[in-house]
């Protein structure tokens, strides 16, 4: 799922009540990813009607991208998405150390 999402992140650590964990890094500081870490599978999330019903996995689930297109709707009358926050067509690489 998206919920909780963070966007222009170069950097995040998550660890558990002991303090172990895992970091996500851009090798290239100029470079931010989008993230979101959840103790819930997406195929969970999709299967479960309401929050009761969710079982959270004993390790994260992180769902990582380079580049993500901002929503559109600045008023009620046009879904356009502002030129900059687009992602034009193109080839795009970037290297994440994990």
């Amino acid at each position: 799922g998206e919920s909780g999402g963070r966007a222009d992140v170069r950097r995040l650590t998550c660890t558990d009540s002991w303090g172990k964990g895992v970091t996500f890094a851009t090798m290239d500081p100029s470079e931010t990813f989008q993230i979101n870490v959840s103790r819930y599978s997406t195929s969970t999330l999709e299967k479960a009607d309401h929050e009761h019903e969710l079982k959270a996995d004993p390790f994260i689930h992180a769902c990582i991208d380079h580049k993500m297109m901002g929503l559109g709707g600045d008023d009620s009358w046009s879904p356009s998405v502002l030129d900059k926050y687009l992602v034009h067509p193109g080839q795009f690489s970037f290297e994440l150390g994990i």
